[in-house]
């Protein structure tokens, strides 16, 4: 079975239905396999950890009911098939208690070659191919054609679980920022404000909606313990090194929020700037016993 050649370390796509983004691309490398091979209809099955199963990521050519048919042979026949030398055989071998599909034109199919969707030297799915009952059944040259579009398909599904999980770690990244103490603010390559935290917006008394697409400079107006502009003559993200993962840069300064109440800060550099409430951190750091806590 072809589920033996992957591990059980990397998540796989479980169906299109999670990916929608996917769907087009893969139908559009199924039509160009259906039309380089001579054939009706094909589809791509990933596997599914959840269900330990190859399910349908993407199709061309079969209707829902027709793709229901052919199923049961995704986790049986098929996948054997793929690994087998020849590639192809008929439906009507493989399938000999069901009726065989028909495509979305109308025509019944019989002849089918599925090859492995492979990244990375892991066997991540399949792709299959059918021809109509009427038509010759693949031949040795036809493989090879079939790997070439399993390729494609093997990028795209690849590629789709990559932004996935990139999507996932942005949205763990955004709730942790979101819930820190300390205000945390990014910039882009000029230096203007991308985003704030609810922690920097408290800091300054104004909205994100107020800072973001502002120069920080600007927006925030930092001065040093002797009111000088901490920009851009001590500014750390232009004047200190790249901040290494345990490693934070911080400068002592003030800031202004728009009421007018001034509070002193550690405005640091890790990874991305960030400012901390020095009267806050001077309560966090005093001894339990100090009866001035």
């Amino acid at each position: 079975m072809v589920n033996q050649h992957r591990t059980s370390e990397t998540p796989l796509l479980s169906s299109g239905d999670e990916f929608p983004e996917l769907q087009p691309e893969l139908e559009n490398v199924l039509r160009n396999a259906v039309r380089a091979l001579g054939g009706s209809a094909a589809v791509v099955a990933t596997w599914d950890d959840a269900s330990h199963k190859f399910v349908v990521t993407g199709s061309y050519g079969l209707g829902a009911g027709e793709i229901l048919r052919i199923s049961p042979l995704l986790n049986e026949a098929i996948p054997d098939l793929a690994l087998s030398r020849e590639q192809f055989a008929l439906l009507s071998a493989l399938f000999r208690q069901s009726a065989l599909p028909v495509s979305t034109t109308g025509q019944m199919q019989n002849p089918v070659m599925a090859v492995p969707l492979r990244t990375g030297g892991e066997t991540v799915g399949l792709i299959v191919v059918l021809r109509s009952s009427e038509a010759a059944n693949f031949s040795r040259l036809d493989p090879p054609v079939l790997a070439a579009f399993a390729e494609q398909a093997a990028i795209a599904v690849q590629s789709a679980r990559l932004a996935h999980l990139l999507a996932q770690e942005k949205r763990r990244v955004e709730s942790i920022l979101e819930g820190s103490a300390d205000g945390i603010y990014t910039v882009d390559s000029a230096r203007r404000i991308v985003s704030v935290n609810p922690a920097m917006e408290r800091l300054l008394g104004r909205s994100r909606e107020d800072l973001i697409g502002l120069p920080c400079a600007v927006a925030l107006n930092w001065r040093d313990r002797e009111g000088r502009p901490v920009c851009p003559g001590q500014c750390p993200m232009l004047h200190s090194p790249v901040p290494e993962a345990e490693h934070v840069t911080e400068l002592a300064a003030g800031v202004r929020s728009r009421n007018g109440q001034h509070t002193d800060v550690a405005f640091g550099l890790f990874g991305g700037p960030f400012a901390r409430d020095a009267a806050v951190e001077c309560r966090r750091q005093r001894p339990r016993h100090d009866p001035n806590a």
